[in-house]
């Protein structure tokens, strides 16, 4: 069977002009998504490489994620994205995997910082003695804002609600529909209406969404459920019956009856994570711990964690260095260090405090 070939465009010599599919595919597969979409102009073999091959598609995803964090295909792709806290911005940021962007704290960055400080008010506390156990140092970081994406969807106000393999499941305020964002393609899909199946009345709470991949069927999930006082329905994505198989997973025996009701998941790191929730807007109640499942479903494996900074709020942003993560206490990023519970503040130019936080990868997935 004769290779498939692909041509390099530009080189005319019959020897040299050709390239197997798979070197193709293997080098293109290492670039970026803006070089990707520049590069579907050079040729019609090549834009429906880049844009109709699902094969090619899950390999550079494949890349992207890697088995070493420590690769530079890995570090270059991944990406912060954030809403401020009134949910009036989409932004975007890079941050290095290196730690020599946590040593990098300039002048003009500490100028900056303390020209701002009141602005941002990135400080935890006034008290001399939790500057000093915090490290007193501050970081400052540079984002883009996506203005692209509310000139394409109705909407002034973004909240996300989740995020797998490049792509971002939002809800806009004024158009109460869920969207899914590919932020690296600038592609955007408005999901099918869920019917309304229930009554909201009295016992009625609030809607949660969760998004995600399920490698059985090789398709992105949304599920959607709905929270009453004393149950909890799920529906899935369109509406159709959640129907999948549902188990129940113990939360921390250190939790007691009193604090369920407060308690929040989330992922920290490649964990199953568990944070307890204050009251918006109150000093206390105020948490010092949480808990991360080391191995999932076992309830045994449930881990404290500890930090030094009280929190009413606590999340992770789904970033981590080697010796970091970028931890969400409130409204105000993080960089905490576990190992000695030492942190420095990030401080993004432009943008006061922070809404719902993100760490996505950029993808060629589609949302057809």
């Amino acid at each position: 069977m004769e290779e498939r070939r692909l041509t390099i465009a530009g080189n005319s010599n019959s020897n040299n002009g050709h390239l197997p599919s798979t070197m193709i595919e293997e080098i293109l597969s290492r670039l970026p998504v803006k070089s990707l979409c520049r590069f579907k102009c050079v040729s019609k073999p090549w834009s429906s490489l880049i844009s109709d091959d699902p094969s090619f598609v899950a390999l550079h995803l494949c890349k992207g994620f890697g088995e070493d964090k420590d690769d530079l295909l890995f570090r270059r792709r991944r990406r912060v994205i954030f809403t401020d806290a009134a949910g009036n911005g989409l932004h975007s940021m890079h941050l290095d995997y290196d730690d020599e962007f946590l040593n990098h704290n300039n002048e003009e960055d500490a100028s900056y910082y303390h020209d701002n400080r009141n602005r941002n008010s990135f400080d935890f506390d006034d008290d001399d003695e939790e500057e000093e156990e915090g490290g007193g140092s501050n970081l400052l970081a540079t984002a883009t804002e996506l203005q692209y994406v509310y000139s394409e969807l109705s909407g002034i106000s973004v909240s996300m609600l989740g995020c797998c393999n490049g792509l971002l499941l939002c809800m806009f305020l004024y158009d109460p529909q869920l969207y899914l964002v590919n932020p690296a393609t600038r592609q955007s899909k408005k999901l099918p209406q869920i019917p309304t199946q229930y009554t909201i009345d009295d016992l009625y709470f609030c809607n949660v969404y969760g998004f995600g991949f399920d490698s059985s069927t090789h398709q992105h999930k949304v599920v959607n459920g709905v929270v009453y006082r004393r149950n909890v329905r799920d529906d899935d994505e369109g509406g159709v019956e959640f129907n999948e198989e549902v188990r129940e997973i113990p939360l921390p025996r250190e939790i007691n009856s009193s604090q369920t009701r407060r308690t929040k998941l989330g992922v920290f790191r490649e964990w199953l994570c568990v944070t307890l929730e204050g009251d918006y807007g109150k000093a206390t109640p105020t948490y010092n711990e949480f808990w991360v499942m080391k191995e999932y479903g076992v309830g045994e494996s449930w881990t404290k964690m500890r930090v030094s900074i009280p929190y009413w709020n606590l999340s992770h942003s789904g970033f981590w260095t080697k010796s970091h993560d970028l931890m969400v206490f409130e409204e105000k990023l993080v960089m905490y260090n576990f190992n000695d519970h030492s942190f420095q503040n990030l401080c993004v130019r432009e943008i006061g405090k922070v809404g719902s936080v993100e760490t996505y990868l950029e993808s060629l997935v589609s949302l057809k």
